[in-house]
């Protein structure tokens, strides 16, 4: 799966968690600052990060990896190179 498929799945998943219009992402968006997302949408975006690539993400991830970029690259990492 290519970044920018990532970055439109995402943004499907952030506009079902906050029930709102998917948002125009971009790499350097956000989750908290521009998105507004909070503790319990960060944990719903890693639950279905989890469920569709079978990777898991532990919370202290998902808080440095705020910006979307930074997110998709570390999925993919564990895509590579998977956890023990």
């Amino acid at each position: 799966m290519t970044r920018e498929e990532m970055l439109h799945t995402l943004a499907v998943w952030i506009g079902e968690i906050t029930e709102r219009v998917p948002p125009a992402l971009t790499f350097d968006t956000d989750l908290v600052r521009d998105l507004r997302l909070d503790s319990l949408a960060l944990a719903e975006l890693g639950s279905r990060l989890r469920v569709r690539y079978h990777v898991r993400l532990l919370p202290s991830e998902l808080i440095d990896a705020l910006r979307v970029g930074t997110m998709i690259d570390l999925v993919r990492e564990r895509l590579d190179h998977p956890k023990g």
